[in-house]
């Protein structure tokens, strides 16, 4: 029941496109989308005030990275997700080392810094949380070490002290703030992630209980109504009612009372199958469906619940220990009702139970007492 119940839950009332967006995979597509277009952009720009400068080397890996991006953008287009994954990884590992080698190459105090900024929100939209940490923590200690007078010998741009000073400050700032920034987001996605699951369970179950309410059984009525069409099977619906219940409200106070839904909602989840359902229906009335389920083992299954309530004492507290009893009634669906002719019918059968002196399972014994037992 608990397997099913989880199934359910997550058939019915989970937005997964409104949880993808927020913390999931096409949150993350998004913003590989928005990293590929600062890229052409940045790039493009380059370029044109390259070509007007004439600077021939700085023209090239400009051109390199437009080219890069447009590879990327196809590659989300053109393959399946898990590739394009792949071709955006190489072409932020391309990006990064044609970075590298302008910071090292290019003239002395050049917008070519300001292509190192670009990297850590690359890194954290293109790498899982825990490798985009390291790496960033690897990209800042690697700036840091590129402009400190130990690598002299090998940055060859002379970059004047203060900017190898302010440099790895502002590096070290930037990927602090995309840092901060992608945790908060994906903090709030899975705060909203919960507020949506437990609105979900609030919308689908019984808060007292914890079966499923009467709204999200319809709708697993109507799906398995529609199975049995498809398959020519049956199934078996059953209302029951609690006995005298409000005189159990009147005598014991409302916290018994509760405690007896309670039981009855565990002996029916302990009673049934896995692919069986039980609702609360209102109040002290309860509906079963047992898949895949003739007349008979339907009438034995109610019969077996009967039985197990009537011998189960209730205790809450120091009261005395209280018994109770149900009502069964029994309709078997056969393909020619509709979902509310079976709640009406079974409905019918609980209250021919009542009428009969409580206690007791009742079906339609002309129409299945010789055809079904």
């Amino acid at each position: 029941m608990d397997e099913r119940k989880n199934e359910q839950q997550t058939y019915l009332c989970v937005d997964l496109f409104a949880l993808e967006y927020l913390t999931g995979e096409a949150s993350l597509a998004g913003y590989r989308r928005i990293v590929k277009f600062i890229l052409l952009f940045m790039s493009g720009c380059m370029g044109i005030f390259d070509y007007i400068s004439g600077n021939m080397p700085l023209l090239i890996n400009a051109s390199i990275l437009f080219g890069l991006g447009l590879v990327a953008l196809a590659g989300e287009k053109i393959f399946a997700v898990e590739k394009a994954k792949k071709i955006d990884m190489l072409v932020f590992w391309g990006v990064c080392a044609i970075v590298v080698n302008m910071f090292i190459n290019s003239p002395a105090d050049s917008y070519v810094f300001l292509w190192l900024l670009i990297i850590p929100p690359g890194m954290l939209v293109f790498m899982d949380r825990r490798t985009s940490r390291i790496f960033l923590i690897i990209y800042c200690l690697a700036v840091s070490l590129a402009c400190s007078p130990l690598l002299d010998h090998i940055v060859f741009a002379k970059y004047s002290p203060h900017f190898k000073i302010k440099l790895p400050f502002a590096v070290i700032s930037s990927s602090l703030l995309c840092w901060l920034l992608e945790s908060r987001r994906i903090k709030a996605g899975e705060q909203i992630k919960a507020l949506m699951e437990g609105t979900a369970k609030m919308a689908m179950f019984d808060p007292l209980t914890n079966l499923y309410n009467r709204r999200s059984f319809y709708d697993i009525l109507e799906k398995e109504k529609a199975r049995c069409d498809r398959n020519s099977t049956q199934m078996a619906v059953i209302m029951s009612d609690l006995d005298n219940f409000k005189k159990v409200n009147d005598t014991y106070g409302h916290s018994l009372g509760d405690n007896v839904l309670v039981k009855f909602a565990e002996l029916c989840n302990s009673e049934l199958r896995a692919k069986d359902y039980v609702c609360r229906w209102g109040g002290e009335e309860f509906l079963l469906l047992l898949t895949d389920t003739g007349i008979a083992e339907g009438i034995t299954t109610a019969e077996r619940l009967r039985k197990k309530l009537e011998d189960t004492a209730i205790i809450l507290n120091d009261a005395p220990a209280l018994f109770v009893t149900a009502s069964f009634g029994v309709h078997l669906y056969d393909g020619k009702m509709t979902v509310d002719e079976n709640i009406a019918e079974a409905d019918r059968l609980m209250y021919l139970a009542k009428k009969s002196g409580r206690n007791r399972v009742c079906f339609d014994k002309e129409k299945y007492l010789y055809k079904y037992i």
